[in-house]
């Protein structure tokens, strides 16, 4: 991953990157709602008590 801090100085590069940001976050959210199978219970419980990271 590229620094943040040095993205944010070239403003194409940081309308792009929020761009993809911001799919992988929504994409990442379908796949939570979607409660795929194969994650056994303890994983599962695990998931929920880490902290949600938003950017």
């Amino acid at each position: 991953m590229v620094p943040v801090f040095i993205v944010r100085k070239i403003p194409a590069v940081c309308k792009e990157a929020e761009k993809a940001v911001r799919a992988i976050h929504s994409l990442r959210d379908v796949i939570r709602r979607q409660e795929p199978p194969q994650i056994s219970r303890p994983q599962r419980a695990r998931e929920r008590d880490k902290p949600r990271r938003r950017a």
